[in-house]
């Protein structure tokens, strides 16, 4: 175990939620980072340093036996963040801050949002410093004393996984920056062919809609909730507050360094079709339930530690204060805790009715999520690849329009998906 650490994050968020796990006042804060005697917390302010795609990469590439590093290397040129066209003063701060780490301390961990971009913003410093000292890159499954001792101070995370972790959310980001190279400009919002593909399925189910091929007939009674992935939460609170994408992710980072919920990016871990995945040949799978029956062993977001009660069921106000931080934060927590508390219960999850199609065209929101699938196995761990910023990229360029959990294309978007692009 080495003997002096820096870790680095990338907001201060996640650096205030390890620092308060170490034992630090958050008063003590730096500029930028928390001193220790052991180990150091240092936040990037997102990202100080930026990938950038490679000149002529207009395809995704083969990434057959590449790790996350030799992506970054192969596909990516690093340049620091730039505010008129020169480094802020706290930017060059950071860079050499973390230049002089390595002649002062034994490890860097990484401990960035678990996300695409957190592991984006990790290869971009690898690649900038091309550190000589021991790294590791740590994701926890819930931020609590604990799991930190475990992961970070006695080094028992899994290198394999988190190699294969990383390498996945580094395929994700080339293939999100190759989707966003070969964007298009409609109605002056760029609107990339991944959104474009999202539209074509509205635009189609819609159509079968409209020709009464669809089951959708009569007032619509949506359930929402109960097992909670990062798209299925999103589809919740845009139903209940109409939120978008960047609010609710603003707030579950929050949630997670502050210990409340398990990790927020996710996607379910599905039953298999046997119980022989888990207990072997010749185990009579009718007899015990699956662990993936269970909110955890399924990866559904969670609470975790002790229930904050003053942060539950604060007054929102959606369409006068829709940013107001604490009591938007307040109803996605108060929402996740009441699901694990409907599941334990054997309670109903909360529903919506929405109006038939004859009264009101258009498709719910939880319709389009589910029946939208990605292209490639290692997807749906990006907030800029989400299907929640998609179909809002979409809504910004009018080519659809989304309100409380119903959506519908415009003429214009019906237009453009039949291939009639401006």
């Amino acid at each position: 175990m080495a003997d002096k650490k820096l870790i680095i994050t990338d907001n201060k968020a996640m650096a205030d939620g390890i620092a308060r796990i170490i034992g630090y006042d958050p008063k003590d804060s730096s500029l930028f980072h928390y001193q220790g005697e052991s180990i150091e917390v240092m936040w990037t302010g997102g990202d100080f340093l930026c990938l950038i795609l490679k000149d002529g990469i207009t395809e995704v590439p083969n990434f057959a036996d590449l790790s996350a590093e030799k992506i970054a290397r192969q596909f990516y040129n690093v340049y620091p963040r730039l505010e008129g066209r020169q480094t802020s003063v706290v930017d060059e701060a950071r860079i050499r801050y973390i230049e002089n780490a390595e002649k002062r301390c034994d490890e860097i961990v990484f401990m960035c949002q678990p996300t695409a971009e957190g592991e984006r913003l990790i290869q971009a410093m690898k690649l900038f410093f091309n550190f000589t000292i021991p790294t590791r890159t740590v994701v926890l499954d819930n931020i609590s004393e604990k799991t930190f001792q475990d992961d970070v101070c006695n080094g028992n995370s899994s290198a394999l996984l988190s190699a294969l972790r990383s390498c996945n959310a580094m395929r994700e980001n080339v293939t999100v920056d190759v989707d966003k190279r070969n964007t298009k400009y409609i109605n002056y919002e760029r609107v990339s062919p991944a959104a474009l593909k999202i539209l074509q399925t509205i635009c189609r189910r819609y159509k079968l809609s409209m020709e009464g091929q669809t089951n959708s007939k009569g007032r619509r009674r949506i359930v929402y909730g109960g097992m909670l992935d990062t798209n299925r939460l999103y589809a919740a609170m845009n139903i209940k507050y109409d939120m978008i994408m960047e609010q609710v992710w603003d707030s579950l980072v929050y949630l997670y360094a502050e210990g409340l919920i398990s990790n927020p990016m996710n996607r379910l871990r599905h039953r298999p079709y046997s119980n022989e995945v888990y207990y072997g040949q010749g185990f009579s799978d009718d007899i015990h339930e699956s662990p993936c029956d269970s909110f955890t062993e399924a990866g559904a977001i969670v609470p975790t530690g002790k229930i904050r009660e003053e942060l539950l069921n604060l007054p929102y106000d959606q369409e006068n204060a829709p940013d107001d931080f604490f009591p938007r934060t307040s109803v996605i927590y108060t929402f996740i805790v009441e699901q694990k508390l409907r599941h334990d219960n054997n309670q109903a999850y909360e529903s919506k009715i929405f109006p038939s199609f004859e009264e009101e065209p258009g498709l719910t929101l939880t319709s389009v999520i589910s029946g939208v699938r990605y292209d490639n196995i290692y997807m749906g761990f990006s907030i800029r690849g989400s299907l929640g910023v998609l179909i809002e990229d979409l809504s910004c360029a009018a080519l659809l329009n989304i309100r409380y959990g119903y959506l519908s294309p415009t003429k214009e978007g019906i237009a453009v998906a039949n291939g009639d692009t401006p």
